[in-house]
């Protein structure tokens, strides 16, 4: 070994190639009279001693020196074994011994009092240098308090350095002819009350006048890996004071656990004051790792931004490939302010390019007759992808000629909020729509031969022939599932998706566009003849209202849970397969399968996060419906049975309608000519009868889902017996083109082929773990939605969907996954809700949701199945917290809340 233990003080630039960066960083930092923690570092010889040519000349030799041709298993199979050999290598007895002797005098000098744990931070030699950062790519261990898990850790350390993602990132730099070492920093662990980031330049806008702050309670892991959404200060470098907060308001961090810190005044300014004074010492703008412990800030690393100057960069695939050239000098504003209800989630590949390639091409064409051949066809592509997930091009959406009429047109009825937001963006000129050219043949004609088109829909059509025609969608979707695929190659099985998706899209679209259509008059109708009666609302009109096919999914559900006292116990058993070996045990078990096989025929063809086709169905795995089975059984005896709850709300929905029409008939004009009484009788049928050819379709269409998710996946096992994939789930990472191409054979880079569904995988599940704004800018900067909230009263307000008021305790849920965890009686407060939460409603004393309006799917479900509701409540889920008490007003459209976040009654409702 070239040299022993150095402590981080000792430490000085010529000490780079055994320390690392981050080491000298830190060394500089301690003696320019920051806080950083005390520590030693076990020098990169250490490792070089160790590891030497014969554990690593086997492997190295083998992997790839650029993404030429990458070799996924290659470098998966090297980085096992490399990590499996280091991991039994024996460390020397002198470098034991350096090792323990430095732990023993460093845990010496920490206060008695204080925790006595250390940290083992890797330090790269090639690690925060200019050109390469190796941010996140490896390992720090946390929470060391012995000498044996000291050793332990370090050679974790040096195992990071050959993770999969560490050498695929050194391929990536054309960083293999390099001789990567690995010094590993022990340092004093400290237990942070609060920590986060310090931005010196705006890192989203390139700003250099502005810094940013991210703020979170606990240790700074928690910030960086992005479990937790921090608080955001933007802080204005001159006059060091905070310009935006995200949330708005700074009352205090508060984490899951309903805990909150405040953080001061004097505290923001100090950690300011630092992140100026650490950026003039090293010279750069600097990302700087930070935590607070008893007042006392402690810096835990720094590294430079050397991407700065530039916008942050927002992780978008184009509608269509024209689409960019529309904006070349305008920023885009997307917005998912419907599909965040209906696909809130990231789309997987073969997802996205099924939808843009197999369903939005038909939907242009038959609804608007946009063939492909049409000049305005490329600029009908609205959608874009956005971190992932479906967001409208709201600047396309404005500037199309038929697109913004129809928006203006049924904005207000399914999100209020966005729709004002929109109209203020582009009256002040922040927003300029896109610019499609109007020439005559390119313009005009194609505009012309739209409305032509639009005519042609079956507007006279009655709703009976609107619902048959429903009907029969269903039967041929029974079919589409059913198929034998044994019996086809996979080009005619991709022939069969594109043609039978092509079929019910052209269909189905014209169907339900006239359903939609109808229901906004008899919408308009009914809240013209209710004016005179502030008593009545319209909502009150789809209560307890028979036929919506997700409701009735919902209260099957239940009523799967209605089991006798024998088989409970065999609930407690989580797993799918071996809950039913249970239940084979017995008659009643058995009795309870034959009812959820009944159950899964009629709705197993639907999940959460339904239009992703990367999701299994319920029929493939029943999880989440024994979920919902469990947390039924939780119901106690005195509350309401939801299948009575319905019939109430039933008969109250009767009782409204017989009352409007005694009052249409107390004035002597309406005995006359009673048209007020008929026409209401009408309109409430019509509404009634189009509020569920509203909802009922998407049922059906699950049915295509559910069939093409089938025949992807025979075409997945085909490739995976073939060797090009290397599980038939791997199917929904390659787009559809790629699938077509390799049903030709000429798709021949195996090796590249299996890496792209290992890296789109990666990057699905990144996006997953993110929440991305309401609103995006192409250039990165963030759009201030707000929210109406009236601090005095503590009362958010929204959109009255589904009229009741009740007061309980809150549940904050984001996922629908987390469905588990919801305690029954408590009200739901959720971003959004598509079809897969409505089982939950059950459950629930009332719904506030973020997005949505009185048209939305969630404001829907609740009305018929009566629960208060308020959706479109901008800031609901950052501004209520789990475990507040909280009154919704489903009247008026207000949520109050009762009690401030750090007075949560979260052990109250806690299963």
């Amino acid at each position: 070994m070239s040299s022993g233990i150095k402590w981080l003080r000792e430490v000085t630039s010529g000490d780079l190639p055994d320390v690392g960066s981050k080491a000298v960083i830190l060394s500089r930092l301690l003696r320019g009279g920051f806080s950083v923690p005390e520590g030693f570092v076990i020098p990169a010889s250490f490792y070089r001693h160790c590891i030497g040519d014969d554990i690593l000349y086997p492997f190295v030799d083998d992997l790839p020196k650029t993404f030429s041709k990458p070799a996924l298993h290659t470098i998966t199979g090297c980085s096992h074994a490399i990590v499996k050999a280091i991991q039994q290598c024996m460390l020397p007895n002198r470098m034991k011994h350096a090792v323990k002797e430095a732990y023993g005098k460093l845990i010496s000098v920490i206060e008695p009092e204080c925790d006595r744990s250390v940290i083992a931070r890797s330090s790269g030699t090639l690690e925060d240098l200019p050109e390469t950062s190796f941010a996140g790519l490896y390992d720090s261990i946390t929470a060391i308090s012995s000498e044996e898990s000291l050793l332990t850790a370090v050679k974790t350390c040096w195992c990071s350095l050959w993770s999969v993602r560490a050498i695929s990132y050194r391929i990536k730099n054309n960083l293999m002819n390099e001789q990567p070492a690995m010094a590993v920093i022990i340092q004093r662990y400290i237990l942070c009350d609060f920590s986060g980031v310090i931005f010196t330049v705006n890192p989203i806008t390139g700003s250099n006048k502005e810094m940013v702050i991210d703020i979170a309670e606990g240790p700074v892991s928690t910030v960086v890996s992005g479990q937790i959404n921090p608080v955001k200060l933007v802080i204005d470098r001159q006059t060091i004071t905070v310009k935006s907060t995200n949330p708005a308001d700074n009352d205090g961090i508060t984490s899951a656990s309903g805990q909150t810190c405040h953080v001061s005044d004097d505290e923001i300014k100090t950690l300011t004051q630092q992140g100026l004074q650490v950026e003039r010492l090293l010279g750069s703008p600097q990302d700087i790792e930070w935590g607070c412990l008893q007042n006392r800030i402690y810096l835990f690393q720094s590294r430079s931004i050397t991407t700065f100057h530039s916008p942050k960069t927002i992780p978008v695939v184009w509608g269509h490939p024209s689409t960019p050239d529309l904006f070349k000098n305008t920023n885009v504003y997307w917005s998912n302010w419907n599909t965040r209800e209906v696909m809130s989630y990231p789309q997987a590949p073969l997802s996205w390019t099924y939808f843009t390639e197999t369903i939005i091409p038909p939907v242009n064409e038959t609804l608007f007759g946009l063939s492909p051949d049409s000049p305005l066809h490329k600029y009908s592509y609205i959608v874009d992808l956005v971190y992932g997930r479906i967001y409208w091009n709201m600047n396309l959406v404005l500037g199309h000629p038929l697109y913004s009429t129809l928006f203006r047109f049924m904005h207000n009825l399914l999100d209020e909020n966005t729709s004002r937001l929109f109209q203020h963006l582009t009256r002040s000129g922040e927003m300029v729509r896109a610019d499609i050219p109007r020439t005559f043949t390119g313009f005009w004609l194609p505009v012309f031969m739209q409305c032509f088109q639009i005519i042609r829909h079956p507007w006279f059509a009655s709703s009976k022939r609107i619902e048959h025609f429903f009907q029969n969608a269903w039967n041929r979707g029974t079919e589409y599932e059913s198929i034998d695929q044994q019996k086809y190659s996979i080009q005619e099985l991709i022939e069969i998706i594109s043609r039978f998706t092509s079929e019910v899209v052209r269909q189905y679209f014209p169907w339900l566009a006239v359903a939609i259509s109808k229901l906004w008059v008899s919408v308009a109708v009914l809240n013209w003849l209710l004016k005179g009666l502030p008593e009545v609302s319209i909502n009150d009109l789809a209560a307890g209202l028979d036929g919506n096919k997700t409701m009735e999914c919902a209260l099957a559900m239940y009523s799967l849970s209605q089991v006798p006292d024998t088989i409970l116990p065999f609930f407690k058993e989580e797993n799918p397969e071996k809950l039913k070996k249970l239940m084979d045990t017995c008659i009643d078990g058995r009795e309870f399968v034959t009812r959820l096989t009944t159950f899964l025929k009629l709705f197993g063809h639907r999940c959460a996060e339904e239009m992703n086709l990367a999701v299994p169905r319920w029929r493939e795995d029943p999880s989440f419906i024994l979920t919902m089975i469990r947390q039924y059984l939780r119901m106690k005896s005195s509350d309401i049975n939801p299948l009575q709850h319905f019939q109430i709300q039933s008969e109250k929905r009767q009782s409204v309608i017989e009352t409007v029409e005694k009052k249409f008939s107390t004035h002597w004009l309406d005995r006359l000519l009673p048209i007020r009484r008929w026409l209401f009788r009408n309109m409430v049928r019509r509404y009634q009868t189009n509020l569920l050819l509203r909802e009922n379709p998407k049922h059906y269409a699950m049915k295509l889902y559910n069939g093409t998710r089938r025949i992807f996946l025979e075409i997945g096992n085909r490739y995976t017996e073939q060797g090009l994939i290397d599980t038939p789930e791997d199917i929904f990472f390659l787009t559809f083109h790629e699938i077509k191409t390799l049903s030709t054979n000429s798709y021949q880079d195996q090796e590249s082929l299996r890496f792209k569904t290992l890296s789109r995988k990666t990057e699905w599940e990144t996006f997953r773990s993110e929440e991305p704004p309401f609103v995006v800018r192409s250039d990165g900067l963030t759009v201030d939605i707000g929210d109406d909230f009236d601090n005095k009263a503590m009362t958010l307000r929204g959109t009255a969907a589904s009229s009741g008021t009740v007061t309980g305790i809150a549940y904050l849920l984001k996922k629908v996954d987390q469905a588990g965890e919801f305690p029954p009686g408590s009200i739901l407060v959720a971003p959004a809700t598509d079809p897969g939460w409505t089982p939950l409603f059950l459950l629930a004393k009332g719904l506030v949701m973020e997005v949505g309006g009185v048209l939305s799917h969630g404001a829907i479900v609740a009305r018929e199945y009566g629960i208060p509701a308020v959706v479109g409540v901008t800031g609901a889920t950052r501004r209520i917290k789990t475990g507040n008490r909280i009154r919704i007003n489903g009247f008026d459209g207000t949520v109050t809340l009762l009690n401030h976040p750090e007075n949560t009654e979260l052990d109250k409702i806690k299963p």
